[in-house]
């Protein structure tokens, strides 16, 4: 039970946290760390998503208005790609 519960978000923490913390919790760490990593991915994509459909959204009405004409939507996709929100959600 640990394994799913307290272990998904312990495996984010260093092992000498994890081994000092949590060690007579019998957690299975390989387990915890890829349920751990698989919620983060689908998480970040999910963030991504959102983040691209907000951003084109409100900077591709700009651009087209600024007249982009019909290359507005590429213009914001480009300005999303250098936007530092969108590494830090390709981070994870």
């Amino acid at each position: 039970m640990w394994t799913y519960t307290i272990g998904v978000v312990a495996a984010m923490l260093p092992e000498r946290w994890r081994k000092a913390r949590f060690a007579e919790m019998g957690v299975d760490w390989p387990r915890a760390t890829v349920i751990s990593a698989l919620v983060e991915a689908f998480g970040a994509a999910a963030l991504l998503v959102v983040w691209y459909s907000v951003f084109v959204t409100k900077y591709g009405g700009v651009v087209g208005r600024a007249g982009g004409g019909d290359y507005s939507g590429f213009v914001a996709l480009g300005v999303l790609a250098l936007h530092p929100l969108t590494w830090v959600i390709c981070y994870f």
